[in-house]
């Protein structure tokens, strides 16, 4: 039962970072050129390519969050 209750919260923070991670300007543009910039990567089948892209998409996204996170700290 604590294993459920610990993935289910789990499954809400996701999501609710999910959610946050689309607030600002031109974010969906940014997210979809990512998409796409890891997509072209896999199917040139360039490991070190895709592990590029990846580690920059998911840095974008920690970026945004944090400054999303900050501007609503400063409420």
């Amino acid at each position: 039962m604590r294993l459920k209750k610990l993935v289910d919260d789990l499954h809400s923070l996701t999501h609710y970072y999910r959610v946050l991670n689309m607030v600002g300007f031109d974010r969906a543009k940014t997210i979809l050129k990512g998409h796409t910039q890891i997509f072209l990567a896999i199917k040139e089948r360039n490991p070190e390519k895709e592990l590029k892209k990846l580690q920059e998409h998911i840095q974008e996204d920690l970026k945004n969050l944090v400054h999303i996170l900050g501007q609503k700290k400063e409420r």
